[in-house]
């Protein structure tokens, strides 16, 4: 399972026009919970490195619900509401972790995708795709997902 290189066209016409910053909190208002991932930066002095745990936090208390290490070099993550995803890129481990979000705010590994080192930021469409940016070679990564819903 991986993600596909996609041509400036096809991208210009399906990728969603909204995509997130480096500490991103999205809320789905369905099941009350925030998701959230920081990134950390490690090695000072050098180029950034971050490990990011996404988190989820419960909208109405506060309370942390769940959390799970992703990967290394994590900037920008997406969610899709519809099939309860978590899309973590890594730019370091050249992988992006398809994550779960239970409606009780668990957080489970779905898979691991195959994407490129750089590729550091995602946004998921509402048609089960992801799209990876890879900006090192100025293109995009689309991964379509067929996980199940948890």
């Amino acid at each position: 399972m991986g993600a596909e290189r996609v041509d400036r066209r096809r991208a210009h016409s399906e990728l969603p026009r909204s995509i997130g910053n480096r500490e991103q909190t999205i809320l789905d208002r369905e099941i009350e919970y925030d998701i959230t991932a920081r990134s950390v930066a490690q090695s000072p002095g050098r180029r950034r490195r971050s490990m990011a745990s996404p988190s989820v936090i419960d909208a109405g208390s506060g309370a942390l619900l769940s959390t799970l290490s992703a990967g290394s070099g994590v900037d920008v993550i997406s969610y899709s509401p519809e099939l309860r995803h978590l899309y973590v890129p890594g730019s370091d481990s050249a992988t992006m972790a398809v994550l779960a979000v239970s409606v009780a705010g668990k957080l489970a590994l779905l898979g691991t995708v195959g994407t490129t080192r750089g590729s550091h930021c995602v946004v998921a469409d509402d048609r089960a795709r992801a799209w990876i940016c890879d900006q090192d070679r100025g293109q995009l990564l689309l991964y379509t997902d067929a996980l199940p819903v948890p």
